[in-house]
């Protein structure tokens, strides 16, 4: 499902879907939301335009479709369009993976 463009992050704010495999246990068994610890792991599906910094726009280095690994306890889950995503900000991600 693709998200509606009216939702546009803030600054140094990313939306990231959770990939379906941070759901799952190493053993394939699915864990509930109510029951899981925050994913790692997803993609970036909105970024917001950076910060001002001394005056000057600092772009963001997190890029929509990129895969992020990001803090444990980092951000807040939010529903849109019935879907699970999390806000974080772009210095919460650890790794950007490209294709």
């Amino acid at each position: 499902m693709a998200l509606d463009k009216k939702y546009v992050p803030v600054g140094d704010r990313i939306l990231v879907i959770q990939d379906e495999a941070s759901r799952m246990t190493g053993g394939g068994l699915y864990i509930p939301d109510t029951m899981q610890e925050k994913p790692l792991t997803g993609i970036a599906v909105r970024v917001g335009p950076g910060i001002m910094v001394n005056g000057q726009l600092q772009p963001m280095y997190t890029r929509e479709g990129d895969r992020v690994i990001f803090n444990r306890y980092a951000g807040k889950e939010l529903m849109l369009d019935g879907e699970i995503y999390m806000v974080i900000r772009d210095p919460d991600v650890n790794v950007v993976i490209r294709s």
